[in-house]
């Protein structure tokens, strides 16, 4: 399907995006509410991306908030299992440059999330990117994953794996990896903006069960992003699908380290992600 179908029955379909349903805010900028949504349910409580967008969506709207994401830390400290969470943004320090945010969360009493959050204003200086974009079949040549092998969150977007498909023999090509690649963009067409590249910088499924090829018990405890795009960067890309390049670096005493970038689909850099997960195997 061509993207300016996508676009077009996006447009006819007036309802409002689930993602954007997700992320609704409500009450006063000190202390918003957040209704999570089923429709972004993980195993254990809720897909950890939108959670993160959410929080980022407190600090964009804010009256005090100037200049563009530059690094969003995420710390999850316990499972949320209430229907609602509060939601405390706090400016700390703005110069000239920079603003530097702490965002704290809480349900039913109980702290639940703790982030900082770097806003910028950017402006033109000499540019270069050291990382090589990955090399990728188009989109149009591979098939998304089938929506009934998928939890709730993940039938949200659009997978097309280049390797690394967790719902597919392993190829033998020199051992275990944890390494994937794969197209991804919301399902159904939503533009590419802030908020949604938070979430899809939490859209790798964990190395742990790429790497083994089994599930077991996981959780992100700490989920750091760098943005390497301006808004108007995010609003000139021809299209919203990003090419998702993800691997780990160690599994050790019970926590392992993901990486990952996200590449717009002309070949640049907007995002780089790391997280530390537990784990028990």
């Amino acid at each position: 399907m061509s993207l300016l179908i996508e676009i077009l029955q996006g447009v006819l379909n007036m309802k409002i995006h689930d993602f954007d349903q997700a992320i609704v805010l409500a009450g006063p900028q000190e202390s918003r509410t957040n209704q999570l949504s089923p429709a972004y349910n993980n195993m254990v409580g809720p897909f950890g991306g939108v959670t993160a967008a959410t929080l980022l969506k407190a600090v964009m709207t804010h009256s005090e908030a100037v200049g563009d994401p530059v690094a969003l830390t995420v710390n999850y400290i316990g499972a949320i299992t209430a229907s609602d969470i509060i939601i405390k943004p706090r400016l700390i320090k703005q110069n000239r440059s920079n603003a530097h945010w702490c965002i704290d969360a809480s349900a039913e009493g109980e702290a639940i999330l703790s982030a900082t959050l770097v806003l910028a204003n950017r402006r033109e200086t000499w540019n270069s990117t050291e990382i090589p974009c990955p090399q990728a079949p188009p989109l149009e040549q591979l098939s998304s994953i089938p929506e009934e092998q998928l939890m709730e969150w993940a039938k949200r977007y659009d997978m097309r794996f280049v390797k690394g498909n967790l719902f597919e023999e392993p190829v033998d090509d020199g051992g275990p990896t944890s390494e994937s690649l794969a197209w991804i963009a919301d399902k159904p067409y939503r533009k590419l903006d802030f908020l949604s590249l938070t979430a899809m910088c939490d859209s790798f499924f964990p190395r742990l069960f790429i790497r083994e090829r089994t599930f077991a018990p996981i959780g992100t405890v700490s989920l750091t992003i760098h943005f390497h795009a301006s808004k108007a960067d995010l609003e000139s890309l021809p299209s919203a699908w990003l090419l998702a390049h993800a691997r780990a670096g160690k599994y050790s005493q019970g926590y392992f380290d993901q990486t990952g970038e996200l590449w717009s689909q002309d070949g640049h850099l907007l995002a780089t992600t790391s997280q530390m997960v537990y784990y028990k195997y």
